[in-house]
């Protein structure tokens, strides 16, 4: 049975999807989809077109930190020692932890500040899978991680994007 809130695939007579929790005892949906939801359910985050990720070692500073998210105007960079992904840093991180002391803490590492071992999807992911992953978590961006490397960064705006793009090529 197919999640009418996230398109998660269940097991036919599930009462509660696995995926979201949505009650699917409230009607029997469609387990057809429309060809949006089918690109929701169908689609790899590989498919999904992004900004290539900014990457920072944890010792780079705070000061140097947001010049990257500045000139690259973006909103998160991920932060990598040893081709590993060992955390992310967002202006959220920069205005909850450092911005009320930013001239006395702007010179130190941005590994005080990240975020560290953040929630990671693989490429294959759905978008539908990404899109719950974050509404759950509270978070706007996601880093893609194959491997154990990280190689993307998906943000709200990319998916939204990508959903626009596929509603407007169906609409056509």
């Amino acid at each position: 049975m197919i999640c009418p809130a996230c398109t998660y695939s269940n097991l036919e007579g599930a009462d509660v999807c696995e995926s979201c929790g949505h009650d699917l005892a409230e009607g029997t949906p469609s387990t057809e989809l429309t060809p949006v939801a089918d690109s929701l359910a169908l689609t790899p985050l590989r498919k999904v077109e992004a900004p290539a990720a900014i990457m920072v070692p944890p010792t780079a500073t705070l000061v140097e930190v947001v010049d990257r998210l500045v000139a690259g105007n973006v909103g998160c960079v991920l932060v990598v020692a040893k081709d590993r992904l060992v955390g992310i840093f967002s202006e959220r991180d920069l205005l909850m932890k450092a911005a009320h002391r930013y001239e006395e803490l702007k010179n130190c590492p941005v590994r005080d500040f990240m975020t560290a071992d953040p929630e990671t999807l693989g490429p294959d992911a759905t978008v539908a899978w990404a899109l719950n992953r974050m509404d759950v978590g509270g978070f706007r961006h996601i880093p893609i991680v194959e491997n154990d490397r990280p190689i993307g960064l998906l943000s709200v705006k990319d998916l939204v994007r990508h959903l626009g793009a596929t509603f407007l090529a169906q609409s056509a």
